[in-house]
């Protein structure tokens, strides 16, 4: 059976005792320690086969350079994210990460995750979170820009948030793409 050590770095307590608790049944994680940050993380001088990284941390770093950091640090990197930024994914995904699971996804989806990265595996998990919504309100698609991709009822309430949508499938910068704009819940 495969096994090997993981880390959590998330900047939200709950969510990391949440994660920890539930990694900890999955057979083949041996081990599991929890940082707020990647600085935190490198800091501890601790090796890890794997590390579930938040994609947005609250102290403001770039989560391409975080990716870049732990994986030249020799751990592999998997993304747990709330799929709200197309931009971002992008970028993280360019890191050359192992891949992207949604917040949302089920714990038997995120096991699955755990394990093919573990086992060596992991460019088919660059997709993951595909069918779920992402903040536009669209339902991520594999290869499909958010403009084109199905519309949720009441999702967007104004041409200024089609508008931000359009600029993201466009892979414009988070500030011109109006990435802190407030969408309806």
């Amino acid at each position: 059976m495969i096994s090997g050590q993981l880390a959590i770095v998330d900047d939200h307590e709950v969510a990391r005792l949440g994660l920890e608790n539930t990694l900890s049944a999955f057979p083949q994680v041996s081990a599991v320690a929890q940082f707020e940050s990647v600085a935190q993380l490198l800091d501890s001088a601790r090796h890890f086969d794997l590390v579930l990284l938040d994609l947005r941390l609250s102290d403001g770093t770039d989560p391409y350079d975080n990716a870049v950091a732990v994986q030249s640090a020799g751990m592999d990197v998997l993304v747990y994210s709330a799929l709200d930024s197309p931009y971002l994914l992008r970028r993280v995904m360019s890191a050359g990460v192992k891949g992207v699971v949604a917040k949302t996804a089920p714990v038997a989806q995120l096991q699955e995750a755990v394990t093919t990265v573990l086992s060596g595996g992991g460019g088919d998990l660059r997709q993951r979170g595909v069918g779920q919504r992402n903040r536009c309100g669209s339902r991520v698609r594999a290869g499909e820009p958010l403009a084109q991709a199905e519309r949720g009822p009441g999702t967007l309430r104004d041409g200024g948030e089609r508008q931000t949508c359009r600029r993201h499938d466009r892979s414009e910068s988070p500030d011109s793409a109006g990435l802190h704009i407030s969408y309806p819940s």
